[in-house]
């Protein structure tokens, strides 16, 4: 779904928009992680819409109804190794220049943890934009661990993340203070930590597999199925 533009046009009702949005935020928590995206995107306009808003809308709402019967599926085959994905489409929003980031980790051949949205500050290149996307999933990562050994599932070893960007894998792995990244917020250098205390091992990934590409930007007709059933939905 493209970037809408914005329209005041008061022929919409904002409280039925609203309550809608609600409707598509809720699925997208449960279960919908393939509608993470365009859900975050339509969210945005929410204060202030127009039709192309309305119908970008309806036509989230016929996607649910055509794949309700779509749902994430965990396979005891596919092993209990926890395995993220991670990427950003830099500087996508064309009225802010913000770039929109998201993660997903997997385990048993299924999502257990998604997430989509925009980073709260503006990068300045594409390196830095993944680089702060892998950091927001180092964080969450944290919390899953936790979360998992409190049922003796916690991973042996380092996690391994995956993003699509080599210069952001050796940023974390080989810190340096080079001219054009000196000036990432330090909080975004944990991620450096996390590396090195092998909580994670980030690595690369092709951008033809990057599944997490599916939460930063809209996604041609050949594509989108493709991850969306990699990322364990059926």
């Amino acid at each position: 779904m493209p970037n809408l533009p914005k329209l005041d046009l008061p022929t919409i009702d904002q409280i039925l928009y609203q309550q809608g949005i609600g409707l598509l935020m809720y699925a997208m928590v449960q279960t919908h992680l393939d509608i993470a995206f365009s859900t975050g995107l339509l969210a945005q306009r929410s204060a202030n819409l127009g039709q192309d808003h309305w119908n970008g809308f309806k036509r989230s709402l016929q996607y649910l109804q055509g794949t309700k019967d779509i749902s994430i599926v965990y396979r005891q085959s596919a092993g209990s190794t926890l395995i993220g994905y991670v990427d950003a489409n830099y500087a996508g929003d064309p009225n802010t220049s913000q770039s929109t980031m998201g993660w997903a980790f997997m385990m048993a051949g299924g999502c257990v943890a998604w997430s989509s949205q925009k980073q709260p500050t503006i990068s300045l290149s594409s390196t830095e934009a993944k680089y702060v996307a892998a950091a927001s999933a180092t964080q969450e990562l944290i919390w899953l661990c936790q979360f998992l050994s409190e049922f003796n599932f916690l991973p042996k070893g380092p996690t391994t993340l995956l993003t699509n960007n080599q210069l952001s894998v050796a940023l974390a792995k080989n810190p340096v203070n080079h001219q054009n990244t000196k000036h990432i917020c330090i909080k975004h250098h944990f991620l450096q930590e996390m590396v090195k205390l092998q909580k994670i091992n980030l690595e690369y990934i092709p951008t033809n597999c990057q599944v997490a590409d599916i939460l930063t930007k809209p996604l041609g007709r050949v594509k989108f199925p493709g991850f969306v059933a990699n990322l364990g939905m059926s």
